[in-house]
């Protein structure tokens, strides 16, 4: 992808590159001019499909806070498009890289964890989306004063939607919805979920607290 012609000239990448606190002229074009959590926050919530449709987000070991403000959530989603919009996100790189560099890239080690700050969380909102977590921690997300089902990562597409998400090698933490509701870990309305090695801990809910599901 190349550099978009436009007032503000917005950057059309196949890789971002992200660290808690950002780099340099933080626009996501290398580990040098990282993003960091509060612009990797901004890229998600505008969701410009042509900005992000086969991009991979690389991030760096380290908290993401989910909420800029209190109560605030990550709303992604892409609703009119003709194909659903396909976004990766790989955790698990160590601090101190360079350039474009993908060297050591271990989540066992670098743990790379998207937080909510007993807040917030990630919704997935739209009916034409793939999105990809591999290598990511999800943790400390709690929905009790929004008084709502809800998840550290929730999924809410139309019934006749075609959203789907993939979870490898993740760990989804400490996440809680203790005002009667449902839902703390995933949850999932009207989406394909795939999960493969990931683990759920200390996530706490009425029903469903790792997962839970629905339709319509």
């Amino acid at each position: 992808k190349m550099l978009k012609a436009m007032p503000n000239m917005v950057l059309l990448l196949n890789d971002w590159f992200v660290t808690p606190s950002g780099a340099g002229t933080k626009d996501g074009s290398s580990w040098n001019n990282a993003m960091g959590a509060a612009e990797l926050r901004d890229l998600l919530s505008d969701s410009d499909a042509e900005q992000l449709d086969g991009a991979t987000i690389n991030m760096a070991a380290g908290d993401y806070y989910l909420s800029g403000a209190a109560g605030k959530v990550v709303n992604m989603g892409f609703t009119d498009e003709k194909n659903p919009v396909k976004v990766t996100f790989l955790g698990g790189y160590p601090a101190g890289l360079t350039s474009l560099s993908k060297k050591g890239r271990n989540a066992g080690t670098n743990v790379t964890a998207f937080t909510g700050n007993n807040e917030a969380g990630i919704i997935i909102k739209g009916n034409k989306t793939d999105v990809t977590f591999d290598g990511l921690t999800f943790k400390n997300c709690n929905f009790t004063s929004m008084n709502r089902d809800a998840g550290a990562i929730e999924t809410n597409a139309d019934a006749s939607g075609d959203c789907t998400i993939t979870l490898s090698d993740c760990q989804i933490l400490n996440n809680k919805n203790t005002n009667g509701r449902t839902g703390a870990g995933i949850f999932v309305r009207n989406a394909i979920v795939n999960i493969s090695n990931c683990s759920f801990s200390g996530n706490y809910a009425r029903n469903g607290s790792a997962i839970n599901m629905t339709a319509g």
